[in-house]
């Protein structure tokens, strides 16, 4: 669904900035 992808998505986002 599209909230289940939204909630992935914002799962690599955090994990993107975590990287920084």
């Amino acid at each position: 669904t599209i909230e289940s992808s939204l909630r992935a998505n914002s799962g690599c986002v955090k994990s993107f900035f975590a990287n920084l």
